[in-house]
């Protein structure tokens, strides 16, 4: 006798990551900020929800202040693929300042080097800071981090997918 495959998850809903990382937040942190990248990608299928990026205008070397947001359908899945990730990263950099980050979402960590990132865990979400700045990165990151839990935690609005009108986009199928 045959057994009917598991219910999968509904897919978790989307977030625009520049929903969660204003401008003006990267500019009160940093000084300075200089509109948001985009390619020419970007323009032609438009642009990734879940990644938002801005320039530092007028840095030589180019620096940015960049957010990745990932989605998971369950709390469970979305800290097995954080800890792992960590886990991943701790041995790649095994040079660069590696710490834990008390009191932003559920759990969070800083690696430093040639990363410069603060991976943030909260619920179903795990955001990605990346913050190239010469001032205190993870102090940066982490006053964004901050910004960014408090606007997840509020409601969004909502973000069409491709041939999904915005008003069903969030809703689990």
């Amino acid at each position: 006798m045959a057994t009917a495959p598991a219910p999968s998850a509904p897919p978790a809903a989307i977030i625009d990551a520049c929903a969660l990382l204003a401008p003006a937040d990267v500019e009160q942190i940093t000084g300075k900020v200089s509109g948001s990248l985009s390619s020419t990608l970007d323009d032609a299928i438009g642009r990734d929800p879940s990644q938002c990026s801005y320039p530092l205008s007028g840095e030589v070397p180019p620096r940015l202040v960049g957010l990745q947001v990932r989605r998971y359908p369950t709390a469970e899945q979305a800290a097995r693929l954080f800890h792992a990730a960590e886990s991943g990263l701790r041995s790649l950099a095994s040079s660069a300042v590696f710490q834990q980050v008390p009191q932003l979402g559920d759990s969070a960590f800083w690696i430093g080097g040639q990363l410069d990132q603060l991976h943030v865990l909260s619920g179903t979400t795990h955001l990605v800071f990346s913050v190239q700045t010469d001032k205190d990165q993870l102090a940066a990151a982490s006053a964004l981090a901050a910004k960014a839990l408090a606007r997840l935690r509020a409601p969004a609005p909502a973000v069409s997918r491709p041939g999904v009108p915005a008003a069903q986009a969030n809703r689990p199928r």
